[in-house]
Formats: structure tokens, sequence, C-alpha cells
């Protein structure tokens, strides 16, 4: 088994993904290659994409435009860092902060969704929200440090209407919402508590995940 298929088999071996089983070249590469076969594929159908980020701070978007030409199919990103920058920038309400905190299911549905609303030019939305860490011995957040939430909002003539009702189980996903013309789906993970891999991890499976729905 060649080193890349032998990293990718690792990375996905269970629903907690373990970061210290692969190195950052390795997720690197990975990633480098994911978002060229998605970027290939966004460009061919004319569809443009939109990022919603809290702990990776734009890297997300960042990796996609480092492909020359991204902007055909890279609309924006909204980097909301902070509890304010969230409610100013994405209109999430405190309350709602408040009630789940910032890494929570329903907050990152929320950035999902608004960005489409602020950015309508913009046909999916990725947003995720986590605790990147590092971890200390009085770790006091409602979730374990290297917990991410994700949510991919994409409209619903993207999704094979066959697979539909299986799309929970077929992509690991913790909710699936379907509206009038929007689907979100929803994930939550645990990596391994390593700061800068945790980022980088989000970033590949932020990707990775939404390729798989989009069956590319």
């Amino acid at each position: 088994m060649r080193k890349e298929e032998n990293s990718e088999k690792l990375l996905y071996s269970d629903s907690l993904l373990q970061v210290q089983l692969l190195s950052a070249a390795d997720m690197t590469s990975l990633l480098a290659k994911s978002n060229r076969r998605l970027g290939a594929y966004l460009r061919k159908e004319k569809l443009h994409l939109v990022t919603a980020e809290s702990l990776t701070a734009g890297s997300l978007s960042g990796y996609i435009a480092d492909i020359s030409g991204a902007s055909d199919y890279l609309s924006g990103a909204f980097v909301c860092y902070t509890n304010q920058a969230k409610q100013t920038l994405l209109g999430i309400p405190a309350s709602m902060l408040e009630k789940y905190s910032a890494v929570s299911a329903p907050v990152v549905q929320s950035m999902a969704r608004n960005s489409l609303k602020r950015l309508p030019q913009a046909d999916i939305a990725v947003a995720l929200s986590g605790y990147a860490g590092p971890q200390t011995a009085n770790w006091q957040e409602k979730e374990a440090c290297g917990t991410v939430y994700f949510a991919l909002a994409l409209p619903l003539q993207l999704i094979d209407q066959s697979i539909k009702q299986v799309t929970c189980a077929a992509t690991d996903c913790i909710a699936c919402a379907y509206g009038d013309d929007v689907a979100v789906f929803t994930y939550k993970k645990i990596f391994s508590p390593k700061r800068n891999l945790v980022r980088l991890a989000a970033c590949l499976f932020a990707i990775r995940e939404l390729s798989a729905i989009l069956a590319i």
C-alpha cells in the first residue's frame, strides 16, 4: 500500500480521527489532493463556495485559494474567531451563543445558513467551530479539547435524491436538515488535542466530507 493510501486509511479508520497517526506533511499532502479535486468540480459545475470559520481563522479558505483561479468558485470567507464577530458578521444571536456555546451544532448550523444569506452569490457554505487547545490541567470548556463541529449547507438539487434519507449514515454526520432549498449536514469530530494539527485536520475533514456529499 502506498504511503498516501495508508495515511488516508488511518485518518478515516474510525469516527474519532486520531491526528497523531498522521504527520502534518501527510495531512497537507492529502489536503492538496482533495482541494484540487474539489476545485475542479466546483469550476466545472459553476458552483461557488463560502466559508464561515472560527478555530481555523481563515485557514480553510486560504487552502482553497492556494489553487490558481480559485476565484472562479471561492466567493469569500467570514472569519468569526470571537463570539462578537459571530454576532456582528453573521448575525448569530447572543442568546444562542450563551445557551449552546460557540462550539456547538446549533451555532455552526446558523453560521452556514447565515453565510449563504449574507453572500447570496455563494451556493455552498462550510462552517466550523471548535477547540484547538492547547489542553491544560484546568480545561474548563464544555467539550473536550480537539472537538470540532462542522456544518455543510448545499442546494437540494446537488444531492442525489435516491440517497437523501441515508446521507447521515453514509457520511457519518450527526444531523441532517432538509429545507425548501438547502440541506444542512452537521458533524462533530474529536481530534487529538494538538493545536496546529487540529486546525489542519479540520480543514482536511471539511474538504473531504463536502467532496463525499457531492460524490466527487
